[in-house]
């Protein structure tokens, strides 16, 4: 039996097919409306959970009619939901990036701000070990913030949105605990 379990996790790495990065940039841009771009060296591990891992992925924002990067991650592991591997419609249960530079410019301020007011996903995002730098509109770097973790989700039973996170600004240590009601503005 436990044999078998095994093999039956193993399916989505032994089908990974040529389709799989686009299909999982589709359902990151549907679940998390983040324009994720995957590079097509995706691996698939069963341990700890089922599981595929992504390096080098960048995260694009639109900025005057153009894709601006907004993110460079060095590695990205897309949880997927186990319930039925035979139909091989994966959906994702939860992201967690790590080692990610965000470049945000006030031009992002806009973008940020739909992220946090339209609402999380009940699938959470997390980011460790990774870095907030903000640029100034001639491209220059004004401040920095050293990221240990971020928790991004939607709690179902406080119908709130929430973010969590810890890390470091000018070398001080800080959290940050960040909720939204969605019945109130």
């Amino acid at each position: 039996v436990f044999f078998l379990y095994l093999l039956y996790l193993s399916i989505p790495g032994i089908v990974i097919n040529e389709n799989i990065q686009k299909e999982l940039e589709e359902k990151l841009k549907k679940e998390y409306n983040l324009d994720f771009a995957l590079t097509p060296d995706i691996n698939y591990s069963i341990l700890p959970k089922p599981h595929y891992i992504v390096n080098d992925v960048v995260i694009f924002t639109e900025k005057m009619g153009y894709q601006k990067e907004f993110s460079q991650i060095k590695k990205v592991r897309i949880f997927i939901n186990q319930n039925n591997f035979f139909k091989m419609n994966n959906i994702i249960k939860k992201i967690e990036i790590k080692n990610a530079n965000f470049f945000i410019e006030k031009s992002d301020f806009d973008f940020v701000n739909d992220f946090l007011i339209n609402g999380f996903s009940k699938n959470s995002i997390k980011v460790l070990k990774s870095k907030i730098f903000y640029k100034s509109d001639e491209g220059q770097i004004v401040s920095f913030l050293s990221l240990e973790n971020i928790l991004i989700f939607y709690d179902e039973l406080k119908k709130e949105n929430s973010l969590v996170s810890k890390g470091k600004i000018f070398n001080i240590p800080f959290t940050f605990d960040w909720k939204n009601d969605e019945n109130s503005n």
